[in-house]
């Protein structure tokens, strides 16, 4: 009998512990929070619940801003419109990474990381549009409808049935264009792969 508690507790652990491995994080602007309200809750707590709730990964320095308390509802929105909201009359601010890490710090911390993560190098080109087909690299195929974007701002496009995209109004000729596609693993472009 205590063999088989004990094998029943073990495959419940494995079991556990093997689907939080594996749970993938999303793209917060797609992860819907359904009626979570938060009434004067630390950060610490507010994003640990989320993350224990929601395919989503935040990273943040507690000892900055951890201990700022929130009052908010996530009333059946996305992640990125409740962060906003949530944030709005605070100094604090966040940003998604191309693997769907949400950063959360001070506003003026916020503006420079994405300063610095946003382009590489010096430019040849500025504001100019992009056009260019998204294959599978393996086996040359046209990937219909991949979603591209440029990290931190508005300015995205998705490919046609033949795999083709136009991207208006790119920044720089260095930027970072993330592409993704149903079924593969997002991926960053940046500099040189631009210009082929």
């Amino acid at each position: 009998m205590i063999r088989y508690v004990l094998c029943l507790m073990l495959g419940i652990f494995w079991l556990h512990s093997a689907t939080a491995q594996t749970r993938q994080r999303q793209d917060p602007a797609t992860v819907l929070v359904k009626d979570e309200f938060y009434e004067n809750k630390t950060l610490t707590f507010i994003l640990s619940d989320l993350e224990r709730k929601y395919p989503v990964s935040f990273q943040y320095d507690a000892g900055q801003i951890g201990s700022q308390k929130l009052f908010y509802w996530f009333n059946t929105k996305t992640l990125t419109e409740g962060l906003k909201e949530a944030f709005k009359k605070t100094d604090l601010d966040f940003s998604v990474s191309a693997d769907f890490v949400v950063h959360v710090g001070l506003k003026n911390q916020q503006m420079a990381q994405k300063a610095n993560t946003h382009f590489a190098g010096q430019p040849n080109r500025r504001n100019f549009n992009l056009t260019g087909r998204v294959t599978d690299r393996a086996t040359g195929e046209t990937l219909p409808f991949a979603t591209l974007q440029i990290p931190n701002t508005k300015i995205s496009a998705q490919t046609n049935v033949d795999g083709r995209f136009t991207l208006l109004s790119v920044p720089s000729d260095t930027v970072t264009i993330m592409v993704s596609y149903v079924g593969y693993k997002a991926q960053r472009y940046q500099g040189d792969c631009i210009k082929r």
